[in-house]
Formats: structure tokens, sequence, C-alpha cells
């Protein structure tokens, strides 16, 4: 058996091979529109959605690519799908496991695709083009009562509706991935292939209005050596609405179909209509009502319906300060079920310091057989990042979370002992500093808690391109974890190269833990993972291939995943 240390310098081997491969394509190619990566963090998750820290005022847009890298080393991909002034959302695919707080990833931002202009000749230099002034006809402006100390350009009015264009954008895509698990006498397949579209058309009706779609059909098969094949086909509608106003010239905003607020959308999916109203000094306010799908792979029905009012605050100042707080009530089968507040608060009065708080209360009445009157902190999360100097960084971050009492599908189900007592607390810490440009060090640390236990997690990376652009960067990364259900120690290697429009990345992972045995007491095991990945932006196409493979003393797994979409 090959030690660790062999396998991870034939990963550097291969990755330099293929990374030499990436480069090699990317020459043959020119493009105008290559991808440049925005560095953001998630602030905030809720359900299948995570928020970052950048938004519309770094150049982020709905629709754009956004890649995550949670602690364990795995790639996520999203899109984002809402943006406001200082941060954005992502909805991640239904059963995707959510990253937790300060997960770094990157937003692909594309270049402008004009070509940089020729670079003028020298005065006198050969072959240099002769200036000339073309015709064209007489001036039909009278400038005689004009002084020249006017400015020649009057300001410029934004373009009412009815005469901009109408535009179209959007995405379609396919997203396959393919299990096998052999280890300890298992023989299953699990594949699972899912294909959507999203797109936006503005100004459809000539009135600056924006309609959405967004829709998937997903086809689970399932394969067990010596039982019958299982298949499913889940057919999602994630979005189907239409927005209007919300700009210069109109102080209200009105949306109606399927969609996600974009001042509350904590809220989840409604099936409804909601109207905001602009008032001065960076206040808005409004409502919104209409029915609630269930958090399920065909966002059905369950009989809940819910309606919210909101204000939020945006400061004139761009990003330096927003705001949020909302209230929202929900019926179940037409009987009262929930009462919920839902506040929001981003705040960076400089460069250096970043504050984000969000929190979710539920009030309980005397119906409430389990919770008993009263109001409690359903949901809190904090962080502060703090950013001296441009070498160095740290952040804190604190989350509480509990079970609401609720006749919501999601949640009826649920055991009265979770519900009473079930609780889940965590503290992060991380700090980085780079001593040198190439060079970065990252330290996290966690501690978390609930009604029976608690334990830690941490990890010490180490990032290196100091190689070059031609050759991988580097990443190597000891790790602990002391859980609920395995507590163990390893490390992780990593090389990526990118050019261009092009990447790649070839990973390895050691872990060793002592995991809970079925028939109780601790079970030592040892995991080796090998992952690796290509990426390629050609056009308006993007295709990833990913690949797992589990392997050791009881695991014998591995995991094929390809991505296509094209944007319109």
């Amino acid at each position: 058996m090959r030690t660790p240390l062999r396998w991870c310098l034939m990963l550097v081997s291969i990755v330099v091979l293929v990374g030499g491969s990436v480069r090699a394509l990317g020459e043959d190619r020119v493009s105008g529109d290559d991808p440049a990566p925005l560095q953001v963090v998630v602030t905030s998750v809720s359900g299948q959605s995570v928020f970052i820290d950048k938004g519309r005022l770094d150049g982020v847009t709905a629709g754009m690519d956004l890649v995550l890298h949670p602690s364990d080393g795995s790639t996520i991909h999203a899109v984002i799908t809402i943006v406001s002034a200082g941060s954005s959302r992502a909805d991640l695919p239904s059963g995707v496991e959510v990253p937790s707080i300060g997960t770094t990833g990157e937003v692909m931002l594309p270049t402008s695709a004009a070509p940089p202009p020729d670079e003028p000749a020298p005065d006198g230099a050969v072959g240099a083009p002769e200036t000339t002034v073309p015709e064209h006809p007489p001036w039909k402006t009278d400038l005689s009562g004009v002084s020249p100390d006017d400015p020649l350009l009057a300001p410029v009015s934004r373009q009412k509706p009815e005469d901009r264009p109408t535009k179209l954008s959007g995405r379609a895509y396919i997203n396959s991935r393919l299990t096998h698990d052999g280890g300890s006498g298992r023989d299953a397949t699990f594949t699972t292939v899912r294909m959507g579209a999203s797109f936006t058309v503005r100004n459809l009706l000539r009135d600056g209005g924006r309609f959405r779609f967004d829709g998937e059909t997903a086809v689970h098969h399932d394969m067990f050596t010596g039982r019958d094949s299982e298949t499913e086909v889940n057919w999602r509608l994630e979005r189907l609405s239409y927005a209007f106003g919300g700009e210069d010239y109109a102080p209200y905003r009105i949306e109606f179909g399927r969609f996600y607020s974009i001042y509350l959308p904590e809220l989840g999916l409604i099936d409804g209509a909601e109207a905001a109203l602009q008032l001065t000094h960076g206040f808005t306010i409004g409502a919104g009502a209409g029915m609630i799908p269930l958090n399920n792979r065909d966002r059905d029905w369950d009989g809940d319906f819910g309606a919210h009012v909101f204000v939020n605050y945006e400061s004139e100042k761009p990003g330096f300060a927003s705001a949020t707080l909302g209230y929202q009530k929900t019926w179940h089968d037409w009987e009262a079920d929930r009462d919920q507040v839902v506040g929001r608060v981003n705040w960076r009065p400089n460069d250096q310091l970043w504050l984000f708080g969000s929190f979710r209360a539920d009030i309980y009445d005397s119906g409430d057989e389990i919770k008993g009157p009263g109001v409690e902190l359903t949901e809190l999360w904090t962080q502060v990042r703090y950013t001296p100097v441009k070498y160095f960084g740290a952040s804190a971050g604190y989350s509480r979370f509990r079970w609401p009492e609720l006749e919501r599908g999601d949640y009826r189900l649920l055991p009265v002992e979770i519900i009473e007592n079930g609780r889940v607390d965590r503290m992060s810490l991380s700090a980085w500093m780079k001593p040198i440009e190439d060079l970065r060090f990252t330290a996290s640390f966690d501690y978390w808690e609930d009604e029976t236990n608690d334990g830690t997690s941490g990890d010490l990376t180490v990032d290196w391109s100091g190689f070059g652009p031609d050759y991988p960067s580097l990443r190597a990364t000891g790790f602990f974890v002391d859980g609920n259900f395995n507590s163990g120690s390893g490390f992780r290697f990593e090389a990526r190269q990118q050019y261009r429009s092009m990447s790649a990345y070839l990973g390895y992972e050691f872990f060793q833990y002592d995991g809970v045995a079925t028939l109780g007491g601790d079970d030592s095991h040892v995991r080796n993972l090998v992952r690796g990945g290509v990426g390629w932006y050609l056009g308006k196409w993007y295709l990833d291939f990913s690949g797992d493979y589990y392997f050791g003393e009881e695991d014998d797994v591995y995991t094929l995943g390809l991505y296509i979409s094209y944007r319109f």
C-alpha cells in the first residue's frame, strides 16, 4: 500500500501535467469573455439558500455562477438569484449539503468582451495614420447664446420603459451525478440527472417589468443487488413571477406569482404577491401574502398560507448599512400556525470592519402545547470581520438554532423531545495572514453544543502560489473533528491550475477516526479520498467534470459528476 506521502507526490505530478495541458489548450483559444473570480464569503444560510458578502456594488448580478469551497475540500456550484447593494443570495440544488457560515468561494464576473484599443504610433513614425476631420451635416443647435463657461454635455436622463428594448437573459443546464458503493459487501448504484432552465425577460410589456422563470426536472434511479431498482421523477417549478416598479420613475414595486421576496428571502418560496413602497432617506415598507410550498423536491402544497409585512433600510451611502425587519403570520389548513419576527442587519463602517447579524423569533400562545406561551429565539446568526491591514484579518461568529413547533409538514413529524429541548449553538473563530504575496495561512476553530453533547473542530491551511501562473497553486490542510458520530484527525492536500477560462484541481485526503459502532462502543476507521475535476468556460458554455473516490478498510465508493450550462 502506498503511503500518504507517496500519494501526495504522485498527485502533484499529475496536476502539473494536467495544468500544462490546460494551459496548452487555453493558448489555442482566444476569448474576450473570460470570467474573473471575485472572492466571497458565506454570511448566512437559510434552508437550501446561502447569502454572500458581495452584491450589486461589487459588480454581482443575478444569473452569475457561484463556486463555494467548504472545509471538507469539496466544491459546490450554484447560481446567484437575488442581489442587493452589499450582498447576494444563491439557491443550492436539492440534496446538496449547505455549507457553514464563513465558507469561502468565488463569483465569476465576466470581463468585457471588447478587445483592447490598438496602441497609437508615436508622432512622426512611419505608417502613422493621418488625422482627418470626417464630414458631417451642419450643426442644428443654435449655440450663440451659450456662455463659454457652461458645460458642453447636458445631464444624462434615464430612458423611460417604453423607450427601452426587451431583453432576454438566462441559462439552461444539465447536472448529472453517479455514485457506486461497493464497500463491505455492498453493491448499490445511485444516479441523478437534473435538467432545467432559468431566465429573465426584462421590459416584456414595455413597463420596465421583469418576467422570471426557474424550473427543472430530476430523475433519480437507485439500483441494489438482490432488490428491485427504484426510479423517481420530480418536476419542480422554482420560480414563475412578474415584477415591475422599483426604479427611479416608480417609487413602488410589485411582484406576483411564485417568487422569493427580495426583502425577506428568509421566508422561503411564496405563491402570491408582494408590494413595496419606497420612502425617503432609504426606507421601504411593504406587505405580501400567498400560499407557502413545502421545501421538498416537488415544491408542492400542504395547506399552508402566510401574510407578512416589513420595513427595509438602505443607507444613502452605498454599502454602508442596511437593515430589514419583518413579521409573518401563517395558517395551516386555515388554522393559525406560526407567528414569527425576522430581522437582518449589515453594517460596513469602513474597509476594515464588517458586521452582519440576522435572527428569527417565534411567538407562541396557549394553543402551542409543547412550547407554551412566550417568545423564543429560533435562529440567530452573527459575524464580525476585521481586516486592519491588507495582510491580516480575523472573524468571529455565533449561531443558535432551535426547532419551532409548527403544523407545517416540514416540522409536523419531528419528535416531541427535539421540539421541546433541541438546540444547536455554535461559535466560530478564524484568522488569516499573508506574510508574503504568494503565501497565506488560515486557521479556524469551531465549538458546538446541543442538548446532549458538545464538540469541536478546527483546521490550519497553507496556500502557496509562488511557482508562478504556469504552475499549480498548492493547498495543504491539517484538521481535527470531535463530533457526535465520529472523532479523529487527518490532512488533505490539493493542487489547482487556472489558465484563462480553464481550471483543473486534484486532491487527496486522509482521515483516521473513531466512529460510533452499530451495536454500541467505538469502531476505528481509516478513510482515504481522491478528488479531482476540470472546468472550462467556452464562450457562453460552461462544462465541469468532477470525480471522487473513497477507499479504505470499509469504503469503496466512487462518484462521477457532469455539469453543463449555456448562458443566453
